[in-house]
């Protein structure tokens, strides 16, 4: 009976609705379902993050020279066999350009979250008579014949990437959305294989990564604001705006110099 009765009231906590209860189990039933919206992102926007590493100086230094200093490590791929060892490497370490992409992804990474570094296979794609790849029903690229050897990297924008996920978190495929010169916008699915999924200082597993200026985002914003205000005052204190001098002023020459004052730009530090 005491069994019975924890049972009872457990359950109205963890199921909302009568007809989902079934065997006593936590997280079980409809209930225990979640799910991951269409965009990637509910917090900063890529692009605010992106506007702070160009235009501020110490950040765009200290991200790149971070990024460098991975790949500086050094690398080592191990594995028993060893012909899938020189496979590798031959697909990753000696393919030429393959540093200038991790270092850049990476830095995405740690600059946005993600980096979303785009593998080149040797697929046969069917093509449209305007040149651009053909798509199926569900939006991917239909193949004539699927690549199995890698055979380069691309370098890709974040921000044109959006992940999408199946129940248990797992990314199962990307969609590309790409907005041309004329406003519209093309958009095109990548399986998994396609895209390698750079992460650092993630917040859970298989979900988009938190990113190094999104959490110092308070600090960035004030070291800015010290900054031009300290730029600001040095030029203020060490330049003089306006330089008058004349030998006998009277009175009749003090509206004239006020005026010089009211027309003062604070944009251009100029009086007119």
């Amino acid at each position: 009976m005491a069994l019975e009765h924890t049972r009872e009231r457990l359950s109205r906590f963890i199921w909302r609705k009568e007809d989902e209860r079934g065997d006593f189990k936590v997280g079980g039933g409809a209930s225990s379902k979640f799910d991951i919206g269409g965009g990637d992102r509910k917090r900063a926007d890529l692009k605010d993050l992106e506007w702070y590493f160009w235009n501020f100086g110490p950040l765009t230094r200290g991200l790149t020279l971070k990024a460098a200093s991975i790949w500086g490590r050094g690398f080592a791929i191990e594995h028993d066999n060893k012909d899938a060892v020189e496979l590798c490497k031959k697909a990753t370490l000696e393919m030429p350009g393959f540093k200038r992409w991790f270092t850049t992804e990476t830095l995405h990474a740690l600059t946005y979250g993600k980096g979303t570094g785009e593998i080149i296979w040797d697929d046969i794609n069917k093509m449209r008579a305007n040149g651009k790849p053909d798509l199926d029903d569900d939006g991917f690229i239909i193949k004539i014949e699927e690549g199995k050897n890698i055979i380069g990297y691309n370098i890709t924008d974040p921000k044109t990437f959006i992940p999408k996920w199946d129940e248990k978190g797992y990314i199962t495929h990307w969609e590309q959305r790409i907005i041309s010169s004329m406003g519209s916008t093309d958009s095109v699915k990548h399986k998994s294989r396609k895209i390698c999924f750079f992460k650092y200082n993630q917040i859970a597993d298989n979900v988009g990564g938190l990113g190094l200026i999104e959490t110092n985002l308070t600090t960035i914003k004030g070291l800015m604001t010290a900054q031009g205000a300290s730029i600001d005052l040095l030029f203020r204190h060490g330049i003089p705006f306006v330089h008058v001098k004349k030998d006998g002023a009277t009175a009749k020459d003090v509206p004239k110099l006020s005026k010089i004052g009211q027309n003062f730009s604070t944009k251009t530090h100029l009086a007119s």
